[in-house]
This record gives C-alpha cells, structure tokens and sequence, in this order.
C-alpha cells in the first residue's frame, strides 16, 4: 500500500481550492461551460506478468508515480500521472517481464528458442497498452477541453490534437488484432516488434507537431519522453529476441529498465526540471542515475542465471536504497512547493503550451513552485551519495564519486 506522508495532509482542500480557482480555462463568457471532472483511469489490469521485474514495478507503482498521483488529487494531472504508471511501469515492464521468462527458460533448457514462447504473454501486454494509452489521450483531453469522444480524436480542437490525430487511428488498428488465440490472431515476436515500432512511429509524429512547450512541461513533457523512449527500447528488445541471441537480448533488457527508471525517477518525478529551474543541473539525478546504474547492474549480472525469486530479491535490494531517499526527502522536496501552491489557489498561471487550459493552468503553477524552490542542503546532508551495494567489488566502477 502507498504509505502516505504528513506532507500529504491536507490535500483535499488544496485540490478544492485549485478547482475552484482556475476553471475551465477556455470558455468564453457569453457561452459558459462546466469543465467535465478528470476522470481516474481503472487500477492496472489483472493480467499481469509475474517475474523479477516485480521488484522493480511494486516500488515505482506505489511509492514514487502513486505519491506523486496524491499530490496532485484530483486535478487533471493526476489521472495523466496514472496512465503512465499503467502503461509505462505496467505494460511495458510487463513486456520486459515476458521476455526475462523468456531468456531464463532458454538458459535452463539449453535452448535459445525458447525466447518465442514469451510471444503470447507479450502480445496481450500490447494489447493491454493499447487500451491504457486511449486512457491516456482521454486523461488528457480532460485537462486540455477535449471532448473524449470515443472512436474519434478525444484531443479535437485542442493544442494536442495532432498527439490525437496520429494515435487514434492506429491505436484501432492495433486493437483489432486482439490478445490472439480464440481472440483474436497470433503474433510472433518479430510481428510484435514491428507493431510496437509501428505504434512509437506514429506517437513521434503526433509528438513532434505539439507545442514544444507541451513537451517540455514538468511531468507531462516527462510522460511522452518516457513513453518515447520505452517504446524505442522495447521495439529493439522484441527485435532482438525474435533472433534468439539471448546476449544481445539481456543488453536490451538491461537498457530498457535503464532508461525508464531513469525517465520516471527524474522527469516524471520532475528532478531534471527542479534542477533547471534552479540552475543546478546534475545536482540531483546524476547521483540517482549513479543508482539506476546499480540496478541495471543487477539484471544484466543475473538474468538468465538465478532463478526469479533469488533475482527478484536482488532487484529489489538494489533499488532499496534508491527509492528510500527518493520517497522521504526527494519527494518532499519536489512536492511540498506544488501543495502550497495548489493550496494557495495562484489563479492565472501560464498555459505551458496547452492554451490557457486548467491542465496548462496547472502545469503553470508547478512551473512556478520549482522556480522558488531552494535545493538547499538536499543534495549533501539529506540525500547523500546513494549507498553503493557494489563497494570492494569488480563493480565499484558504478558507485558514486565522492564529491
């Protein structure tokens, strides 16, 4: 369960008052309309892949994008925040999960084979991706003013309508294909690869015709860069486990889980854009990366070797002195400012690409509340170099370097 903090107190009234202060955003005064409540997507679906990568979703899940959801309750952001956690740490994790089965089947059957029989579970993550990210435009048509029509571009008439326009008709075309079997058609691992391609092919183009300022906003701007870069990483690992070469696979693994940590832990969670408010670039996430390094480590050390309950164990005991300093002061420190200022209402905030709308009102304000933030003494007293697991080892390479 998410265990919620003190800083956390309160956070009723806050959303009340930002929802009371900024409104729509974007009707005019002669034709009033009543901005339709964002709506929270469903919990993530029961289908799920039990592996190592377990380890690794539960804490991200729970700790980090659900603490992050409470800041923000009940605003547009946090049904956004919460479509990324099932698509992102769910879905594609799940898919990573798949293919770790995979590898570790191939390993103690001597057949690198083996990898192809992840196909069945892979495809109904996919599938499962398809459905959570129409969420996702949904959740954001909620904060931009879209209409969330179903069948048709829930972004119309908003600045992310192209995100819209490029995803939803391919989004249908995947969806068609069913989990496979009696439901719909089966694919193989290179088919899979070429469907997740297919769908970051048109995600990049939606991407690229928004505002850059939707893409370079705190949080939001994280979302589509982690989705961009997840869906790339795992294109290549479907890719290179449809060959067989279980080497070549477990690099991809590794990269994949990388880079999302990396992107969820300091974009989502927005430390990269704390630290360019303030000047400070690195301060923070480089000594996080340094973390992410450790797990990463781990997985590309074990997978294929121990069994998954053994890598599970070692997963999450890497990430353990990752995530306990991100929870209890990173956290904190990113969010207390956005509470006060969601508390404090501070109507007329910029749009930040999204047309004055209550999601660009928000983002706004977040903007503003990283900008007055002091990083003070978080980086030397409170958070520390992240404790190196691999000290006196061949692997000290990757700990921290002192400062």
């Amino acid at each position: 369960m998410i265990r919620m903090k003190p800083w956390l107190l309160g956070l009723s009234l806050a959303a009340a008052v930002f929802a009371a202060g900024c409104g729509g955003g974007g009707s005019s005064a002669d034709n009033p309309t009543t901005p339709e409540p964002p709506v929270t997507p469903e919990p993530p679906t029961t289908g799920k892949v039990a592996g190592p990568l377990d380890a690794v979703q539960t804490p991200l899940s729970e700790t980090v994008l659900g603490q992050l959801a409470g800041a923000v309750a009940d605003t547009p952001l946090a049904p956004v925040i919460a479509s990324a956690d099932q698509i992102v740490v769910q879905d594609l994790l799940d898919i990573v999960d798949a293919v770790a089965l995979g590898l570790q089947q191939a390993a103690t059957t001597g057949n690198p084979a083996a990898l192809a029989d992840s196909a069945p579970q892979v495809q109904a993550q996919v599938m499962q991706m398809v459905t959570h990210l129409r969420g996702l435009l949904d959740a954001l048509a909620a904060g931009t003013g879209g209409t969330g029509g179903i069948g048709s571009n829930p972004l119309a008439g908003t600045p992310l309508a192209p995100l819209g326009d490029a995803l939803t008709p391919v989004l249908a075309q995947i969806g068609a294909l069913g989990t496979g079997g009696s439901s719909g058609t089966d694919l193989n691992l290179t088919q899979l690869a070429y469907v997740v391609g297919l769908l970051n092919n048109h995600l990049q183009t939606g991407l690229s015709q928004i505002p850059a300022e939707a893409r370079n906003a705190p949080v939001v701007g994280a979302v589509f860069t982690t989705l961009s870069t997840s869906l790339t990483d795992v294109t290549g690992l479907l890719a290179a486990a449809s060959t067989y070469n279980a080497t070549t696979t477990t690099a991809r693994v590794q990269t994949t889980v990388n880079n999302l940590l990396t992107n969820v832990l300091t974009g989502i969670v927005p430390v990269h854009f704390l630290e360019q408010q303030t000047g400070n670039p690195g301060v923070l996430s480089s000594q996080i990366e340094a973390g992410i390094a450790q797990v990463s480590a781990v997985l590309g050390e074990n997978l294929g070797v121990v069994l998954t309950p053994v890598l599970e164990d070692l997963l999450g005991g890497a990430l353990s002195p990752l995530l306990d300093p991100i929870e209890n002061q990173v956290l904190p420190a990113v969010l207390t400012p956005i509470i006060d200022a969601l508390s404090g209402g501070l109507p007329g905030v910029g749009g930040s690409g999204f047309g004055g709308t209550q999601l660009g009102g928000l983002l706004g304000l977040v903007t503003d509340a990283l900008a007055s933030t002091p990083l003070g003494d978080l980086v030397d007293d409170i958070l520390g170099p992240v404790l190196c697991l691999f000290a006196g080892t061949p692997l000290s390479f990757l700990c921290p370097s002192a400062p």
